[in-house]
């Protein structure tokens, strides 16, 4: 719980700073803490050339089109680029590069089974925790089981190497049992859901394992609410 107030915090302190020079402390102290909990390869291995892609494109765009007083750095025929354009780019992706690392903390730190023990807990309904379960199981689970059917159908002789038809041929057969499994999964788990009591109401529940609190959490709980009305006075008062 406390990595998700982290990572919620992050974000409304990324929505509410709108100086460069803010926006860039906040990036960097998210480098941090991703460097310290072991975990900053794993995201630039997983998120950081998307981001690369993101920002050439919000670049070009912004570049380009954003209107306002400006400095223009290069004409191409009628097409200007300002730098108005690289500034406001620069914020838009400091802001989306703070919200998404700040998330990926709290999902490659924890387990989505102690999340959701950790929301239940925290007085959350079971059925919310349910769907947060199978949304972050929902994307391994896909991409194993459609890796089995393309080994299953190479096989049989299905060809899904080669031009760009081939491989744009090759997906139909993979569509039918990937959607198929899919709902058979759900059913499945909802059967087993209700044999083990998972719609019974009002009942208290008993855990395997209790979930260790550290003694300084409440503390960081209280420093991220309070740099949050921290700046949002500054905000207010138009220094960020």
């Amino acid at each position: 719980m406390t990595k998700l107030l982290y990572a919620g915090a992050m974000t409304a302190y990324s929505l509410l700073i709108t100086q460069p020079a803010g926006l860039a402390v906040l990036a960097v102290s998210v480098c941090l803490v991703l460097g310290l909990a072991g975990v900053g390869r794993a995201f630039l291995r997983s998120v950081a050339r998307y981001l690369v892609l993101l920002g050439l494109f919000l670049l070009i765009i912004q570049g380009i089109f954003y209107q306002g007083p400006s400095t223009i750095l290069w004409d191409v025929g009628p097409v200007s680029f300002k730098t108005v354009g690289v500034a406001v780019t620069a914020g838009m992706i400091l802001r989306i590069f703070t919200m998404v690392a700040s998330f990926f903390v709290v999902i490659l730190t924890t387990h989505p089974s102690e999340l959701v023990q950790a929301l239940e807990q925290a007085g959350a309904s079971p059925k919310v925790g349910y769907l947060l379960l199978a949304t972050l199981q929902l994307s391994p689970e896909m991409v194993e089981r459609a890796g089995r059917i393309i080994d299953a159908q190479r096989s049989r002789g299905l060809h899904t190497d080669g031009s760009v038809f081939l491989r744009l041929r090759g997906l139909v057969p993979l569509v039918a049992p990937l959607f198929y499994g899919s709902l058979m999964s759900v059913e499945a788990k909802a059967m087993a859901l209700t044999a083990r009591g998972f719609f019974i109401v009002g009942r208290k529940k008993t855990w395997l394992q209790e979930l260790d609190r550290a003694p300084w959490e409440s503390g960081l709980r209280l420093l991220l609410v309070a740099v949050l009305i921290v700046i949002v006075v500054l905000r207010v008062a138009g220094w960020v």
